[in-house]
């Protein structure tokens, strides 16, 4: 198993974690949001806003229903990508990130979730819903959370 591999597979397993077990989260050193509804990519560097981010995704409790609603991309980096976070928000690879995923937000009567998946095998992986914590977090950068 290479290092690559390694790290995604503790990125994936942090999404599973429980809420209030912290120790064994892994948390995104930078987090990028991209998308036609955007101005411009969203880019998120500080450790404790993505943790709270992280931290907010309830895995499992949602439907997920993509019908008709507009995604924003969501491009986690981890420790071992630090080299990025130097880096100017477009000039972010995003094809190297460790964990891709699609956040949509709440419409109607569903709420706003996380479509995550694989990076090395693109293998779909549960929702999460995004709770308040999160969407508070996103909308700080000017990410809609809903309509």
């Amino acid at each position: 198993m290479n290092r690559r591999q390694l790290i995604l597979g503790a990125a994936l397993a942090s999404l599973s974690i429980s809420p209030r077990d912290r120790s064994n989260r892994a948390i995104p050193i930078v987090i990028v949001l991209t998308g036609p509804q955007l101005e411009r990519r969203v880019v998120l560097r500080d450790v404790k806003e993505n943790e709270a981010f992280v931290l907010s995704l309830v895995r499992g409790a949602v439907h997920a229903d993509t019908v008709g609603r507009r995604a924003i991309d969501v491009s986690m980096f981890y420790a071992r990508s630090v080299v990025w976070t130097n880096r100017t928000a477009d000039s972010i690879p995003l094809e190297l990130a460790d964990l891709r995923s699609r956040f949509y937000p709440a419409r109607g009567g569903s709420p706003a979730f996380l479509l995550p998946r694989s990076s090395i095998s693109m293998t779909q992986m549960p929702p999460a819903v995004v709770s308040d914590a999160g969407l508070q977090v996103l909308a700080r950068h000017g990410i809609p959370a809903g309509p």
